[in-house]
């Protein structure tokens, strides 16, 4: 393969113990492709360039990344939402020195992601859920049709059954989750 090559720089080398877990010059260079994304990310979110994220810069990036969703309405207001992003940034600061620099802030971002995912979901769900037993019948989301409301509520009622990835004929919180990052990768189509 690759690395019996004689001619791997030291550079590539690095690449790819850096990276043990790839296997191959596709994923190496999406791991690079990675790494740009993330120092790109820095640049955006460093807002002091000290070539490091803080937590309280880092949050701003949560921030960002329910307004583009149009979340932050469900999440905001939820001070278990801090706690779970603090909890986030101490996973990713694997140098414990209380920043995240750009190989760090590239797997906290793809963690920030996954959060931000799931709290949503649990979010949306709740709303949905008129009686709280936590899940979601085609009786309570009939209920939310016919109140009308817009945005992604009422977009969620009315792909019930796309939604209902298990098709049990009730929404959980799975469901929801699994759906909404279907939608973060396939926009409308998902």
């Amino acid at each position: 393969g690759m690395l019996s090559s004689p001619e791997l720089s030291f550079g590539q080398l690095l690449t790819y113990t850096a990276g043990s877990h790839l296997r191959g010059p596709a994923e190496a260079a999406n791991h690079e492709f990675g790494l740009l994304v993330s120092q790109q990310m820095l640049s955006e979110f460093d807002k002091n360039n000290d070539a490091k994220v803080s937590k309280d810069e880092f949050y701003v990036r949560a921030r960002q990344l329910l307004d583009d969703h149009g979340w932050s309405p469900l999440l905001v207001e939820d001070p278990q939402f801090r706690v779970r992003i603090d909890e986030l940034f101490a996973e990713a600061d694997v140098t414990n020195d209380g920043f995240l620099n750009a190989r760090e802030l590239q797997f906290a971002d793809i963690l920030l992601t996954r959060v931000v995912v799931a709290e949503a979901a649990g979010a949306i769900l709740k709303t949905l859920d008129s009686n709280s037993d936590g899940i979601v019948d085609m009786a309570e989301v009939e209920a939310i049709l016919a109140k009308s409301p817009d945005g992604l509520l009422e977009f969620i009622a009315s792909h019930f059954h796309k939604v209902d990835s298990d098709q049990d004929g009730l929404l959980d919180r799975n469901d929801v989750g699994a759906f909404l990052w279907r939608l973060e990768w396939f926009g409308p189509y998902a």
